[in-house]
């Protein structure tokens, strides 16, 4: 029967060729729905990468100053990206291993990818554009934690003690030298006459000027320091310190910082870096804050140039409170007339007076100083209820435990620190902080060569996923030479 097996044969090929078209068909869309799952695995694969970058910051910065950063020199002097990529890479890898054992049984990952190539570009550091990375990350935290009330009532205050730290201060007037004993005047003990005008005598009106101008000569924290406080013999010990080195630099672009962005990075500071009346644990410095606005090499340094610069800002306000307050001002008129009656010169009468306004609000302004450094409130502009000091008694002001009444309104020290970082260089303001960081982690074991020019912020991460194809080998029909599958992509590595 020739016939038949020719007919049996034909059905046997006609299956055979519809099989294999049905298997080719099967298997290339096969290989296409797992060519679409592992794009969708590359990109899941190169975030996961990126986001476990992001995981390898520097632990000691957050926990200090709650900043993240991750270190490329990982502890050494020199950044190496490639450090940061190869670890990525291993996530990637990891994650893109191709099944597990469970038992008896393995489980296979159908859409096994390994990654290929990889580097960072767009690189920002910490240290970049003056440190504008760092004000913008810390001004994104702060919007969240401050309250909207709270920020606007810093940004009154700020506003206010702004104009005052802008003032250099009157400082003391006094007479050419060759006059400055003829018509110096001193503490009087005060005779008071009518109508509540103060009568001095001419030996009375000798002391004042020659008592305050001995006092000021006093070194500023003598004079402000009460006895049961002590001065932190906290140091910077780096030399090559952030704000003065050339940096490493990334390639990122340049952040642009708002009043807005200025003000919340100005209460991050005041919130993260330790200051004279609010002490934080630190191994370096004690008086950061102060250091960010004089940074001068140790906490003694920056603590008097706050301090004079203080004095110099309540000067200036406490001279103008004299000049409203028609009493007090009336007492240093009565006291000017005296001397230069005295001298029989009345020409001098403006002089004098304007010398011994001069006294008495420094004087005024050293109790402020004090009261601002045991942690009260002095008001910027002092009405004649708040005014501590009387002329006749200077000299009972001298002591440095007596300090101004704490009339419970103004300003404290904080926000008077807030007013001088206000008018801190953007650059000092940006650099100074990142100095403190630096000198704080090298007094740590294993951060002894930490850079804060290595510190990276954003970054772009450029990652090829590489894996093969599977079921095309099954496919009779299809002819191709493909070996690889290739997926290029970016992902971006930021804390801003």
């Amino acid at each position: 029967m020739p016939g038949e097996c020719n007919k049996k044969a034909s059905i046997t090929i006609f299956m055979i060729l519809s099989l294999t078209m049905v298997m080719s068909l099967f298997f290339t869309m096969s290989e296409v729905v797992r060519y679409f799952c592992m794009k969708s695995t590359a990109e899941a694969l190169a975030a996961s990468a990126a986001q476990s970058g992001l995981g390898d910051y520097n632990r000691l910065i957050y926990e200090k100053y709650g900043r993240l950063a991750v270190d490329l020199g990982y502890g050494a002097e020199d950044a190496d990206d490639e450090k940061l990529v190869n670890r990525m890479c291993a996530y990637a890898t990891e994650g893109g291993d191709p099944g597990h054992e469970n038992g008896l049984l393995t489980y296979v990952n159908l859409c096994r990818m390994d990654p290929k190539d990889a580097y960072l570009s767009e690189v920002t550091l910490l240290t970049d554009h003056e440190g504008a990375a760092l004000k913008t990350e810390a001004a994104i935290q702060q919007v969240y934690d401050i309250p909207e009330e709270t920020l606007s009532k810093w940004q009154e205050a700020g506003r206010e003690a702004t104009k005052t730290a802008k003032l250099d201060g009157l400082g003391s007037v006094y007479l050419h030298p060759d006059e400055r004993k003829v018509y110096s005047v001193g503490a009087a003990k005060g005779k008071h006459g009518k109508n509540n005008v103060c009568c001095y005598d001419e030996d009375e009106g000798q002391d004042l000027l020659d008592k305050v101008d001995e006092f000021r000569k006093k070194g500023v924290l003598a004079q402000v320091l009460g006895s049961d406080m002590s001065v932190s013999s906290g140091r910077m010990e780096i030399n090559d310190r952030v704000s003065k080195r050339y940096l490493n630099s990334g390639g990122g672009d340049e952040k642009h910082i708002s009043v807005s962005d200025e003000l919340l990075f100005r209460l991050y500071l005041l919130d993260n870096f330790s200051f004279f009346t609010e002490k934080k644990e630190r191994e370096a410095m004690s008086y950061e804050v102060e250091y960010i606005i004089c940074g001068k090499d140790s906490d003694e340094e920056n603590l008097r140039s706050v301090v004079k610069r203080l004095l110099a800002m309540r000067e200036a306000e406490n001279m103008l409170s004299l000049s409203k307050d028609s009493t007090r001002r009336g007492e240093a008129e009565a006291m000017a007339a005296t001397v230069s009656a005295a001298v029989l010169n009345p020409e001098l009468e403006p002089v004098i007076t304007l010398a011994i306004l001069a006294a008495w609000s420094y004087v005024e302004s050293v109790l402020d100083v004090r009261l601002l450094l045991s942690g009260g409130k002095v008001p910027l502009v002092k009405s004649p209820n708040e005014w501590t000091s009387e002329l006749a008694l200077l000299p009972e002001y001298f002591d440095t435990d007596v300090k101004a009444r704490n009339v419970g309104d103004g300003i404290d020290y904080k926000g008077y620190l807030f007013a001088l970082l206000t008018v801190t260089g953007s650059k000092k303001s940006g650099l100074r902080p990142l100095d403190i960081m630096e000198e704080e982690l090298h007094r740590y074991e294993d951060y002894g060569n930490v850079r804060m020019d290595n510190m990276l912020t954003e970054a772009t991460l450029s990652i090829t996923m590489t894996g093969t194809p599977l079921f095309l080998s099954f496919a009779p029909l299809v002819s191709t030479e493909l070996s690889t599958y290739e997926f290029e992509e970016e992902n971006i590595l930021s804390y801003l």
